[in-house]
């Protein structure tokens, strides 16, 4: 009965997780919520700001700000690929950390082996690889708001 349960909680989670992550890549909910829309036959360029409710500003690109602009859609979607990453990433160190707890739990006494040591190692560095992301979504999320302030003034 304990492993049925134990099943449920682990499929919702990882269900929750999926969800976020397609809400992420279709309609930009992510931290910071970040996203552009590009005209091509007016050649402007809307920023959207905001998780939920949308907030927007829209620009014209010309030869100077073209670049900075480009950069802000390079950025937007570096910041949806991290966030992505960092929830699969949980996804594989929830699957690690289930198969670590109860394993370091019952050989205590006959020893470890191989195998065991591998899923430590690999839960270690995929928690490290999770705080590397979640930085450099911050980072992102640091440059886009720059960005569009910039354009909202």
């Amino acid at each position: 009965m304990k492993s049925k349960r134990s099943f449920w909680f682990t499929a919702g989670g990882y269900s929750i997780i999926i969800l976020l992550m397609t809400l992420a890549v279709t309609l930009n909910i992510y931290p910071g919520g970040y996203g552009y829309i590009y005209d091509e036959t007016t050649q402007q360029l809307t920023l959207e700001r905001g998780t939920f409710v949308k907030e927007d500003v829209t620009v014209e690109l010309n030869d100077d700000n073209t670049l900075r602009y480009l950069l802000y859609q390079d950025e937007v979607n570096r910041a949806i690929q991290s966030w992505v990453l960092s929830l699969t990433l949980g996804i594989f160190a929830v699957y690690l950390l289930q198969r670590v707890i109860p394993t370091f739990q019952k050989r205590k006494e006959e020893g470890y082996r191989v195998k065991d040591i591998l899923y430590a190692v690999l839960l270690l560095i995929s928690l490290v690889m999770m705080v590397l992301l979640l930085t450099s979504l911050s980072g992102s999320i640091q440059y886009l708001e720059q960005v569009f302030n910039t354009a909202a003034s």
